[in-house]
């Protein structure tokens, strides 16, 4: 009998001490439980956006190819260049490689702005940097001196 006087004042004082802390911390319970909950849905938001931009340019990528098959290579330049700026490191390279290959763009200096675009403005890991500065160095060797030429693929002989 005593003993079980002893658990049950025990789990009383247990009880009042949780009730007690929760009376004298509400407030901060709460602030703590919105300021979670507006974390989820914000990290959620994100997220979505974030998907649903990566898909809109991969859709905005296959109807240029479209109008590139259909002939209508102006209408697929511009989408291409918007794809270049929008700063997606997987779609804007592909899309100024398709301008290349196309030969879309004549203009020398336009094409050598985007590729500056795409080296300053997207996160490459370094293979692919790599790859991009030396496919500017064959681009640019038609049309630059050659001291030009080696502060192009200087970050090349660097590594």
């Amino acid at each position: 009998m005593v003993e079980n006087l002893f658990e049950t004042h025990y789990d009383v004082t247990k009880k009042s001490k949780i009730k007690r802390f929760y009376e004298t911390n509400k407030i901060l319970i709460f602030i703590v439980i919105f300021i979670f909950l507006f974390s989820f849905a914000s990290i959620g938001f994100y997220l979505k956006n974030r998907e649903n931009k990566i898909i809109l340019l991969s859709n905005n990528y296959i109807e240029a190819k479209v109008l590139l098959e259909n002939g209508k290579k102006e209408e697929a330049t511009k989408i291409l260049k918007n794809i270049i700026l929008a700063n997606n490191k997987s779609y804007s390279a592909l899309s100024l490689f398709l301008i290349l290959n196309e030969s879309l763009i004549t203009d020398e200096v336009e094409l050598t702005s985007l590729f500056n675009h795409i080296l300053e403005n997207n996160k490459f890991n370094k293979e692919i940097k790599n790859l991009i500065i030396f496919k500017k160095a064959l681009f640019q060797s038609s049309f630059i001196n050659e001291s030009e030429l080696l502060e192009v693929i200087k970050p090349l002989l660097n590594t």
